[in-house]
């Protein structure tokens, strides 16, 4: 699975790492993308804005998507019988992805409406993500870039940056990445995560 964007560009890591020139810009790019990726897997969350089609199965209190947080519902459709759910007979919570029926009181007095029975029962079309990368999400990820950029200061007299060795970092092959977070990095990345799927 790669990264649905690139939450930070080439040129941001090279400003807040304070790198010039271009010899790194590949491994940078690099980083960025298995960085990018690592975030939005931790954080279950799309950050680029997607149209989605889910299709989720009844029953329960909440239809979740697979994508968060929704910006906005197009339509829910019950494949049951192919109608459309009515938008004054759903709401959702955003951040979490998860979709609740209202107006149905006379089904289930007194309780919670219920989403009714059946796998994959309802198809629902949504704009999920966000229009822009959250600073809090780009500085996380300049920080685990920072940590895995292989380019050190040398010791020699000219004080010039080594060349990097490493081959495509998406090979097996390469070794040496620190895909963890700090305790900063996690409480940062805690209002975006969607744990429901």
């Amino acid at each position: 699975m790669a990264a649905s964007v690139d939450l930070v560009t080439t040129a941001e890591v090279k400003t807040y790492l304070g790198i010039s020139g271009s010899t790194h810009d590949t491994l940078i790019a690099e980083l960025i993308n298995i960085a990018s990726e690592f975030i939005e897997v931790y954080c279950n969350t799309t950050f680029s804005s997607d149209a989605t089609t889910d299709k989720i199965d009844g029953g329960q209190e909440f239809l979740i998507t697979t994508k968060a947080p929704i910006i906005s519902i197009t339509s829910i459709t019950d494949l049951e019988d192919s109608t459309a759910v009515s938008t004054t007979d759903f709401d959702f919570y955003s951040e979490s992805g998860r979709i609740y029926r209202i107006n149905d009181n006379h089904l289930y007095p007194g309780r919670q409406p219920k989403w009714f029975l059946g796998k994959q029962r309802y198809s629902v079309v949504y704009q999920a993500g966000y229009a822009a990368v959250p600073e809090a999400v780009k500085w996380v990820c300049y920080e685990v870039i920072a940590r895995n950029l292989k380019i050190l200061p040398t010791s020699n007299s000219k004080g010039r940056w080594t060349q990097p060795e490493h081959k495509n970092m998406k090979d097996e092959t390469a070794k040496g990445l620190t895909m963890v977070l700090t305790p900063q990095e996690m409480a940062l990345l805690a209002p975006y995560r969607n744990r429901e799927v």
